[in-house]
């Protein structure tokens, strides 16, 4: 029996199920980044269900676990589980695999 082949929706639609599940943010709908001008660092934001955006920073703040807990709980009223830093690692990692580029 040949195992199904993975699409590019579906690999992106299970990573983002792990983010959901490791944040504990069903209300997560995508991760995305801009970069305005050439150059320039990408600026990154987490989308909500509802449109919302989360507006984060730059790559260096997308790495910081207690940005991102503070900005969520301001902002969707929901906190955040504190996860080790490799667990916290492999969320950054996810939504980094998952951004869409806009």
């Amino acid at each position: 029996m040949t195992k199904a082949k993975s699409t590019p929706n579906a690999q992106r639609q299970a990573a983002l199920a792990k983010l959901r599940e490791a944040l504990r943010l069903p209300l997560l709908a995508r991760v995305v980044s801009r970069s305005p001008l050439d150059g320039e660092d990408p600026q990154f934001a987490l989308v909500l269900d509802s449109g919302e955006e989360i507006f984060v920073g730059n790559a260096e703040a997308l790495l910081s676990q207690r940005r991102i807990q503070a900005l969520v709980a301001g902002r969707a009223d929901r906190v955040i589980p504190r996860l080790k830093p490799a667990e916290w690692d492999q969320v950054v990692q996810l939504m980094l695999d998952i951004h869409e580029r806009v």
